[in-house]
């Protein structure tokens, strides 16, 4: 049904502009402030410390496609078996059929790292069991293997816990309101 997609895509597209909107303007008014460049050459620097950057930007490039490729492969593996492990019935149960709750656990959900809790999310609603703002949620928070690879990446974990407590509220946020307005 394109009705539904199309209404999925402009519901998410507007969720993130105004949740970016938001929180450019917080963290300006709560006095945020840029990096300069003299500190975006020194995260630069400890990010590529080991990676031979200097050498060749090709060499160093192949080198963090092929680790962040190995990394996700194995963790794709584990998660999918997991879910496997659980079954869809179990995670219907977890999503709190009918409950006002429901957009909260799905943006729980939606943090399942792969394409499969999208999936069970989207067939959840195609069957009537999780709502359009539960569906939101969990697409929403569900940020793929970018929350991992940030995660491995990035070593100020204070940061990284921010965009993800910022991902999971947005997502519970957006996914709760559209829920109480009956969309």
């Amino acid at each position: 049904n394109w009705g539904i997609v199309l209404k999925l895509i402009l519901f998410k597209v507007g969720i993130a502009l105004a949740a970016g909107l938001l929180m450019d303007l917080f963290s300006r008014w709560f006095g945020g402030k840029g990096t300069a460049s003299g500190e975006k050459a020194h995260i630069h620097k400890n990010i590529c410390a080991h990676c031979g950057c200097e050498h060749s930007i090709f060499r160093a490039a192949l080198k963090h496609t092929l680790n962040i490729f190995i990394f996700l492969l194995l963790v794709s593996f584990i998660l999918n078996a997991v879910i496997a492990m659980i079954g869809e019935e179990r995670l219907q149960m977890l999503l709190m059929t009918g409950s006002i709750f429901q957009p909260v656990m799905a943006a729980i959900v939606g943090l399942i790292p792969n394409c499969a809790s999208s999936v069970v999310l989207t067939k959840l609603f195609l069957a009537g069991t999780v709502s359009f703002g539960s569906l939101i949620a969990g697409l929403s928070s569900g940020a793929g293997m970018g929350l991992l690879v940030l995660f491995r990446v990035n070593k100020d974990m204070k940061a990284n816990c921010k965009v993800l407590l910022a991902v999971v509220l947005i997502g519970m946020i957006a996914g709760s309101i559209i829920q109480l307005l009956g969309i």
